[in-house]
């Protein structure tokens, strides 16, 4: 009796718990597609989907029937012994090839439309990924060969709506992946190799994205946003973004703290690692701080921009983002380039730590 139960309540307790894992609003999510490209794939899931649950309700319909219909009952002597039927033979070689065909042909034509060259007036951004952090670059609109003239940010993507997007995907380090779920695919990242890829966003708002392709200790931890604006909003953020940034006080905090923080920043060893336009901060090893304080986050989108987390981050980054500091001012093996990773400073006292921290954050 007790293990009679056990077969039914155990079924029950894992459909229960497989159903928990079950949500149409998760960041990961690609069911609420907001592209023509998602929407796309997963126009192509559903028809593979539907096909594969057909062929499987047909398929054990027919296996069922057969053992209920044909089971051996008493007084059934030997059955007649078949050994081969030339219409089933031929009807179940053409059924599965024309099923494959139906789902080729769409496959096909999806490959050749996520592959096709973007539009003239498409949104042009580098990506290049880091152990363990998203570099982000806009070409100049009036000189996009030139790489000095790069709008450079980091882990944040801001996209005109509306309007196509293409990605220049690379890697700094080892093999990467750039997904944004709601968009599209995703696409690998390479060191000494580039590959492409194109969003249309078709909606205003916050997407969440991250590294799909594991890629150190600190691979779960590098994610990314990509903001999506009307495109008179975007171009202002584009203007602002390209001018360098002026130090405000506001707030509680005072010219004094700022003036010790870029102190401390400019002439510290920050300046190995980081820039910061208009400063003698020229280190080009880590992200870009020019504008650090029109950030909503840091740390590839992990943790929220804020003088508490600074001041945490700047002391030990491990505490944030565990084995982020592991491998720090080392060469990669493969290019001779030192890994872009942030080392702890825990010698700096609390009121350093806040200076700097207010530095950063009125970089706007």
């Amino acid at each position: 009796m007790r293990m009679r139960a056990l077969t039914i309540i155990l079924p029950l307790i894992a459909i229960v718990a497989l159903l928990s894992a079950c949500t149409f609003e998760g960041p990961t999510m690609t069911i609420d597609y907001k592209s023509p490209e998602n929407r796309e794939i997963w126009g192509l899931y559903s028809l593979v989907f539907w096909l594969s649950i057909s062929v499987f309700v047909v398929v054990n319909a027919m296996l069922f029937y057969s053992v209920f219909r044909f089971r051996r009952r008493p007084g059934h002597g030997l059955p007649k012994q078949v050994h081969g039927n030339n219409r089933l033979e031929i009807g179940w070689t053409i059924v599965p090839a024309l099923l494959l065909v139906l789902i080729a042909v769409p496959t096909v034509r999806t490959i050749i439309n996520q592959a096709s060259p973007p539009p003239a007036d498409a949104t042009r951004v580098k990506i290049i990924g880091h152990q363990f952090w998203w570099e982000v670059r806009y070409p100049d609109p009036t000189d996009p060969t030139n790489r000095e003239k790069d709008l450079v940010t980091a882990n944040e993507i801001h996209l005109p709506v509306g309007k196509t997007a293409e990605f220049e995907l690379t890697s700094h380090d080892v093999q990467h992946a750039f997904w944004v779920p709601l968009l599209g695919g995703k696409m690998d990242l390479y060191p000494n190799r580039t590959n492409f890829i194109k969003y249309t966003p078709t909606e205003t708002g916050q997407y969440y994205g991250q590294c799909a392709e594991l890629c150190g200790t600190a691979h779960g931890f590098m994610k990314m946003y990509l903001f999506v604006q009307p495109q008179t909003d975007y171009e202002s953020w584009f203007a602002a973004q390209k001018g360098q940034a002026a130090p405000v006080a506001a707030g509680d905090t005072t010219a004094e703290q700022l003036q010790k923080g870029e102190q401390l920043v400019t002439g510290g060893a920050c300046v190995t690692c980081h820039y910061i336009a208009g400063t003698s901060a020229r280190g080009r090893i880590g992200p870009d701080l020019t504008h650090f304080g029109s950030r909503t986050t840091f740390s590839s989108a992990w943790a929220q921009n804020n003088e508490a987390n600074l001041k945490v981050w700047i002391r030990n980054p491990d505490d944030i983002k565990p084995g982020v500091t592991n491998l720090s001012n080392q060469q990669i093996p493969a290019t001779g380039e030192l890994y872009s990773r942030m080392p702890a400073f825990p010698l700096y006292t609390d009121e350093e730590l806040t200076a700097i921290a207010r530095y950063l954050s009125s970089l706007k």
